[in-house]
């Protein structure tokens, strides 16, 4: 559908500019640099490197899974991903107050979007602590009737929490209703009352199509959990789930990498197949 290939093509646009912008003031904050390793520490770093990038790309292809950052070494890097759509929920330990985390939502947002075919994925944007500025640059996604103009409040994030339990009620009910994220970018101290509405849809939500990438919260039953600080360190749910199209088995090892380049989908429209990351990834 032209009008939706349109409105999808501007929300990436809008998305690259910021990530344009916060790209130019992270390498001039990494130019110090740091004293240079040892040239076997590099070489085996280069090896481990190549590996990962091999499995990397065997995960490019794998629908569900998304692409969080970079992990950087010495000398190159790899790319990493953590499976979302099918398998798991994303926590991120801080809000999107952090503009690394603002890019990686929406980066998140426009991946699962690029893996559906029109009409089959929406989104419930909530951002109670940014007023919404998280999204601004999806805003053709809201014009489009893709997602929700993001809630930015208590009353209108009680609002969202009651359409996604409809949503997960008719899932239930073999009821198909596509794919519903619920992309929470910043949300007001949670009550016992609404902290326990939250993690009952992520119990339940995974087998009704719901995902929640979820930013501030302490908790999150199903989640991979992101921590983001100087560093990004990513740790993967204590229940066993299979991961779609891997035949793997959570747990797995925690990886600490340093997450800095968040991929994008291409200019070129809206794919109804699986999404695939350009040859050169774009910067948050």
């Amino acid at each position: 559908m032209p009008g939706l290939r349109a409105t999808f093509e501007q929300a990436v646009s809008k998305h690259l500019s910021a990530a344009a912008r916060l790209s130019a003031s992270r390498t001039a904050a990494e130019s110090l640099g740091e004293p240079a390793p040892e040239p076997a520490v590099v070489n085996a770093e280069s090896a481990l490197a190549a590996r990962l990038t091999t499995a990397a790309a065997e995960l490019a292809d794998t629908p569900g899974w998304v692409r969080i950052g970079e992990g950087r070494l010495h000398s190159g890097g790899f790319p990493m991903y953590v499976p979302f759509l099918g398998a798991a929920h994303l926590r991120l330990s801080t809000a999107a107050t952090d503009p690394r985390v603002a890019g990686l939502i929406r980066s998140i947002v426009l991946q699962a979007l690029a893996t559906h075919a029109a009409g089959q994925a929406r989104i419930l944007a909530v951002d109670t602590e940014s007023v919404g500025a998280t999204f601004a640059p999806l805003r053709p996604l809201v014009d489009g009737g893709i997602m929700n103009s993001p809630a930015t409040d208590t009353a209108g994030f009680t609002a969202v929490l009651d359409q996604a339990e409809k949503h997960v009620k008719a899932g239930l009910r073999g009821e198909a209703g596509g794919v519903l994220i619920l992309a929470v970018a910043s949300v007001p101290p949670l009550s016992e009352t609404v902290a326990a509405r939250l993690a009952a849809l992520a119990r339940s939500g995974i087998q009704a199509g719901l995902y929640l990438v979820a930013a501030g919260v302490d908790e999150l039953p199903d989640a991979v959990n992101i921590t983001v600080d100087d560093h990004m360190r990513v740790g993967n749910p204590l229940a066993p789930r299979s991961v779609p199209g891997t035949g793997s088995r959570y747990p797995w090892r925690s990886i600490r990498c340093r997450a800095t380049i968040i991929w994008s989908p291409s200019r070129t429209g809206w794919p109804t197949g699986r999404a695939r990351p350009p040859s050169s990834p774009s910067p948050i």
